[in-house]
């Protein structure tokens, strides 16, 4: 009895030890798969500017919400010749509502308020300026549909605005708010850019 107990100890230990092996490295692979690298924003914005030479769309202003989207516009603007003013916006949580300010354009969506330069309202011939709107993630796709609404109602052309965005969900393309071009669909926000977690 005592050799069957210590066989069945022996191979439940070694499934044990085999079981945590297979959970370590499917979780590493897990992880893996749900990052975005350095050289993969780097595709993605070498990715972005050939879409963009193709489609012959060259920017007069690169725009961004935010910090995150500011990487993903200055590598797009690196690839240009001439300089491209980037005009970057800032981001605050909408549970504070939004502070009005003079000096900013403020899109809101359910979960921030996005402050923008308000100079983007005071371009003159607004409809012959070519607007490239650029962020790394987008979720449900609502601010780049209503920061497009909000060009257009301001005076630029639809046809001279363009998007690129790094990650969209599925979530926003089939809702038909993603961006023009995009790199990589996800699922959800469960994942990580070099620079923090996905928002």
């Amino acid at each position: 009895m005592s050799i069957i107990s210590e066989l069945v100890s022996v191979v439940g230990t070694t499934f044990g030890v085999w079981g945590v092996v297979l959970a370590i490295n499917s979780n590493r692979k897990s992880r893996k798969l749900k990052a975005v690298t350095w050289s993969d924003i780097h595709s993605a914005t070498k990715f972005f500017w050939k879409k963009l030479k193709k489609k012959n769309f060259k920017p007069d202003y690169i725009i961004t919400p935010g910090q995150k989207g500011g990487i993903i516009a200055q590598l797009i603007k690196d690839f240009y010749d001439d300089e491209i003013p980037i005009l970057s916006g800032f981001l605050e949580a909408n549970q504070s509502g939004a502070a009005s300010d003079e000096n900013d354009l403020i899109v809101s969506t359910t979960k921030w308020n996005v402050h923008m330069p308000i100079s983007i309202g005071k371009f003159e011939k607004k409809e012959e300026i070519r607007l490239l709107i650029v962020d790394d993630f987008a979720m449900s796709g609502d601010f780049l549909h209503s920061f497009k609404n909000r060009l257009v109602e301001l005076g630029y052309s639809g046809d001279n605005i363009c998007s690129c965005i790094v990650a969209v969900t599925k979530v926003a393309l089939d809702a038909n708010k993603g961006p023009d071009f995009y790199w990589k669909v996800v699922d959800d926000k469960e994942f990580n850019f070099p620079w923090g977690k996905a928002e």
